[in-house]
């Protein structure tokens, strides 16, 4: 899948669909999984754990991780419904 990187408040339905998204399209669901994966790839300073995260819609290993790493794992309950929600 292509690697999509979005600018900072510009959320869109074409990156949404880049990254496998085939669900509704709700661009605050989708805008609080991207910033987080965005939040870890600089903890790690990597990009390429950006572009890991955002694969298949968020449903993958390193978005767990992500959640893990941020210290949010009391929302995973919450995130994987979105991720099921977005994913379609």
């Amino acid at each position: 899948m292509a690697a999509v990187t979005n600018i900072p408040g510009q959320i869109s339905k074409k990156s949404f669909t880049g990254i496998g998204c085939l669900g509704r399209f709700d661009r605050s669901k989708f805008a609080r999984l991207d910033r987080i994966c965005d939040e870890c790839s600089n903890i790690y300073r990597n990009v390429g754990m950006l572009n890991s995260c955002r694969d298949f819609c968020f449903k993958n290993e390193a978005f767990p991780a992500c959640v893990d790493a941020l210290l949010l794992t009391h929302e995973q309950k919450e995130l994987d419904d979105i991720v099921t929600e977005l994913l379609g």
